[in-house]
């Protein structure tokens, strides 16, 4: 099931990050509170409490797209940083 679910996602290959010229964004009225971008960042750039719209901090997010692939309503989506550098 977890293959499908990758596929289908992903059938046109991920994108190899060379340059961390993105961060994640959170679309507000997408997000359900669900606390799984949250558990699933491990450089603790995104805080989601519990039935909350999530934060995220684009100063400490390496582009892993863990979160954007974690997310079930799609609510994150890489775009470009707006003068942040890391």
């Amino acid at each position: 099931d977890v293959q499908g679910m990758f596929l289908r996602r992903y059938k046109d290959g991920q994108r190899v990050i060379t340059e961390f010229d993105e961060a994640p964004t959170l679309r507000e009225s997408a997000c359900i509170g669900c606390t799984v971008c949250g558990r699933v960042c491990m450089f603790d750039a995104i805080q989601a409490p519990p039935g909350a719209i999530a934060i995220v901090d684009a100063t400490k997010c390496f582009q892993c797209g863990l979160c954007v692939s974690a997310c079930p309503t799609n609510a994150l989506q890489f775009r470009p940083r707006e003068g942040l550098t890391v």
